[in-house]
């Protein structure tokens, strides 16, 4: 019998290496498909005799499977493929070359029958958006094709703003954030007197053609620093302007500073038949026009839904305050397990969780939880009002002790802390 030294590399491991070399020009970063995760899916063709050991690192040769390098480390394998993780690398640059390192080891009822074996492999990341010709506030995807398995890769504010690209903002594409995003030192549009940022999706009422149209996932990583000075009061402003049959989830919204006539959330402005979940934000708006409506979350929902979320900062607007969301405005809307520490003003509504209800329409608040004002503050209609608490004061939230009906895998209770996101503590 021929010993593996032979068999294994020529029939085993070389397989594993002709597999890969198809994708070397073009391994895409995805979804793992079994469960939790983003890397890369590894084809090869195992044999019955020996499991296998895969070594990821970032880098371009041998001379990079360092410690420090090493992005995943899958051992035991035994069936094709294997997916590895591969965060670390820099999204904002194009063309990051991966090294893969394959091991085989035999039965030990084969010793000295079959011999180890392992092969390596250059991988070269692919995919992209291929935009070109962008304003210098703008920067392409470099990573991703815009699925649910394989979003476009976000890393930096000019990647962000990338998202009001026509080829992006209205085609129900897949973004993934995989890292904290500071804006200060940028600006969207080169005027300072505006501030920084120009909404993703920002767009008139009420016809919204610039609407926002896709799935967008912080992954646990924060927006800071955002700032913008609007005075159009037929627009909505936010992170995200306006959004439609869209999901905003894992995204935190810090440090921002909002001043504005339109209708102001911290993550979007205005909601249409949306889902918003695990987000956070912790912001200070201001609004000043006759009828603006504000929420450290969302201004305004139609047919949308809120779960999950917490809302601080300070919200000051001259006609409606919300702890979450500034006002439930048309259709079916839905806030479940989300709290308020958020200081609100208003000189005519406050609403520790939603400031004003559009009278005749359907609502479900749902084990929410704030610390001052009523739950909502006007409107009436199909309310239904469900486990809703207004605590004492913040050592009610810090108690340690879950709230009723909240997941626990979802938000983490310690003593001493307000209910934190789990997804933010990864």
């Amino acid at each position: 019998m021929k010993k593996l030294r032979t068999a294994l590399p020529a029939m085993v491991l070389l397989a594993c290496a002709l597999a890969l070399s198809a994708n070397a020009q073009g391994a895409a970063f995805e979804r793992n498909p079994n469960g939790a995760g983003w890397g890369i899916s590894v084809p090869f063709t195992p044999d019955s005799r020996a499991d296998y050991t895969f070594e990821l690192y970032l880098g371009s040769s041998a001379a990079d499977a360092l410690p420090e390098n090493l992005l995943d480390r899958k051992e035991g394998v035994t069936a094709s493929p294997v997916f590895l993780e591969a965060y670390g690398f820099d999204p904002s640059i194009p063309g990051t070359v991966l090294w893969l390192r394959v091991s085989a080891s035999v039965d030990p009822r084969r010793q000295g029958l079959d011999t180890p074996g392992m092969r390596e492999q250059k991988i070269t990341l692919s995919g992209g958006c291929g935009c070109t010709g962008l304003s210098t506030y703008e920067q392409p995807f470099y990573y991703g094709d815009g699925t649910e398995r394989n979003p476009f890769l976000v890393s930096t504010p000019q990647q962000l703003q990338h998202l009001n690209n026509g080829r992006h903002l209205q085609q129900g594409q897949y973004f993934l954030q995989t890292c904290d995003i500071d804006l200060r030192g940028y600006d969207s549009d080169g005027d300072p007197a505006n501030g920084n940022w120009r909404p993703i999706g920002y767009t008139t009422y009420p016809d919204y053609p610039g609407i926002f149209i896709g799935h967008y996932d912080g992954n646990g990583h924060l927006v800071q620093n955002m700032s913008f000075h609007l005075t159009l009061d037929e627009n909505t402003a936010g992170l995200f302007g306006a959004i439609q049959s869209s999901t905003i989830e894992n995204l935190g919204v810090v440090s921002g500073e909002i001043l504005t006539d339109s209708d102001i959330g911290g993550v979007v402005g205005t909601a249409i038949n949306s889902h918003i979940a695990c987000c956070y934000a912790d912001v200070n708006i201001t609004g000043s026009t006759s009828d603006p409506m504000g929420g450290p979350v969302v201004s305004t929902l139609y047919d949308s839904t809120i779960e999950n979320c917490c809302g601080r900062g300070n919200i000051s607007s001259s006609v409606a305050s919300g702890g979450i969301a500034g006002a439930f405005w048309g259709g079916t809307n839905t806030i479940r397990n989300c709290y308020s520490l958020a200081t609100l003003q208003s000189t005519r509504f406050t609403g520790g969780i939603v400031a004003r209800l559009n009278t005749g329409l359907s609502y479900t608040m749902d084990g929410c939880y704030w610390l001052a004002g009523p739950l909502y503050a006007e409107g009436s209609g199909g309310v239904t009002p469900s486990g809703n608490y207004r605590l004492a004061s913040l050592s009610d939230f810090e108690s340690g002790v879950p709230f009723p009906g909240w997941d626990t895998g979802v938000w983490q209770f310690e003593a001493g802390k307000a209910p934190q996101l789990r997804v933010f503590l990864r």
